[in-house]
């Protein structure tokens, strides 16, 4: 079972794990927690924020100046993503091929037509 956000704003000084494998990878997390417990240490990349289930736009919009990881398991393949991601963020470090852009289930032929430039590897696509 999973504890509740309610539970972290009640107990906020709670000797609390925010880091890797701890809250940053919890899937209760919402981008007003990460706002109001900025000052905790959040654990930003692989296998936490840049990987979490929840990953939203507003949250890399939000915080830009933190350590996200965009290429294999990281932002390239989040489920929640849209082409605007790759146009808004088209000079990011994506990872195009295996484990990235290239084997997310997501990506749409509108994706791959579009001119922003973007180069799938087609074998690791087959795969998917």
């Amino acid at each position: 079972n999973n504890i509740s956000i309610d539970f972290i704003y009640k107990y906020p000084n709670n000797d609390w794990y925010w880091g890797l494998y701890g809250l940053s990878s919890n899937s209760i997390l919402t981008l007003q927690l990460l706002k109001d417990f900025i000052h905790k240490d959040w654990y930003w990349g692989l296998y936490g924020l840049s990987s979490h289930i929840n990953l939203k736009k507003k949250w890399i919009d939000t915080f830009p100046d933190k350590k996200w990881v965009w290429g294999s398991y990281g932002i390239s393949s989040c489920k929640n993503m849209n082409l605007k991601w790759l146009m808004d963020y088209k000079n990011e470090n994506w990872c195009w091929g295996s484990y990235g852009l290239s084997s997310n289930t997501i990506i749409k032929m509108e994706w791959i037509r579009n001119p922003c430039c973007f180069t799938i590897e087609w074998t690791s696509k087959s795969y998917y």
